[in-house]
C-alpha cells in the first residue's frame, strides 16, 4: 500500500497541471515539503494506492499557508484562489490587509462576480456623508521592498469597474507606511469610476519610503453610495 498526494493552489485533485505544485507516490505516512513559495495558500489531497487500484481522493482537502514575506519582485493578485466573502463576512487575500472605520455602512470582500481573471474580484462599498468624509475603507497590499526606490520605474496596474453607472466612485491609489488605520496615507492618483465595464489603469510610483500600497474608496463629496 502506498499513498499519492497532490499539493495545489487551485483545482480539484486529479484535474491536471493547472494549479498543481507537487505530486508524488510514497509509502510513508508523512512527507517534508520544500521549495514552496512564501505568502501562498495550498491545498493537500491524498488517496491510497494498492497495486493497480487507486482509492478516492480526500473529499475535503487539508489547507495550509506558507509564511508571509516581503515581496522584492513583481507580483500579481487575481483573488481567484480564495474563498468568497459577503457584505456581512468581510475578507481579503492572505498577506494583504484591510482597514474599515466607516461608522455607517462600509464593506470589502472577495466575490465570485465581475471578474477580469478566472472567477473572482474584490468589491469595496461605502455610504457617503459629511459625517464619514474622513473615514477610511482601504485594501492594503502585502509588504514590499523598494516600492518607490525605482523613482518611476515601478507601477501599479489594475482593472476596475462600477457596479452601477449612477454610483459616483472616488477611488484613490495610495502608498502607506504601515498597514493600520493610523498609518500615513499618501495619495498617488484619484479616479472617478462610473463605467460598468472593466477598464485598466496604471499608476507610476514616485520616490517614496513607503512599503505598502492600497486601494481606498474615498468620500465622493456627495451623499450617494459608492
Amino acid at each position: 500500500t502506498a499513498y499519492e498526494y497532490e499539493i495545489r493552489t487551485s483545482g480539484e485533485a486529479g484535474s491536471g497541471t493547472a494549479g498543481l505544485v507537487q505530486t508524488n507516490i510514497i509509502t510513508a505516512t508523512s512527507v517534508n515539503l520544500t521549495a514552496l513559495p512564501h505568502s501562498t495558500k495550498y491545498f493537500v489531497y491524498v488517496r491510497s494506492v494498492c497495486g493497480t487500484s487507486n482509492g478516492e481522493w480526500t473529499f475535503y482537502p487539508i489547507d495550509f499557508s506558507t509564511l508571509c514575506d516581503v515581496y522584492t519582485t513583481d507580483f500579481y493578485e487575481g483573488f481567484d484562489s480564495y474563498e468568497v466573502g459577503s457584505t456581512t463576512n468581510n475578507n481579503y487575500p492572505y498577506c494583504w490587509s484591510y482597514v474599515d472605520n466607516i461608522t455607517t455602512t462600509g464593506y470589502g470582500y472577495i466575490e465570485a462576480a465581475d471578474a477580469v481573471s478566472d472567477k473572482n474580484s474584490y468589491r469595496l462599498y461605502r455610504t457617503n456623508s459629511t459625517a464619514n468624509a474622513g473615514q477610511n475603507i482601504v485594501l492594503i497590499s502585502p509588504e514590499t521592498d523598494n516600492l518607490g526606490n525605482g523613482n518611476g520605474v515601478k507601477q501599479i496596474r489594475f482593472s476596475v469597474k462600477a457596479v452601477s453607472a449612477t454610483a459616483l466612485n472616488k477611488l484613490e491609489i495610495v502608498t502607506i507606511n504601515g498597514k493600520s488605520l493610523n498609518s500615513r496615507y499618501t495619495v498617488l492618483d484619484t479616479f472617478y469610476i462610473n463605467h460598468t465595464t472593466h477598464k485598466e489603469y496604471v499608476v507610476v510610483i514616485p520616490q517614496t519610503t513607503d512599503d505598502f500600497f492600497g486601494f481606498r474608496l474615498a468620500y465622493n463629496g456627495a451623499t450617494s453610495t459608492s
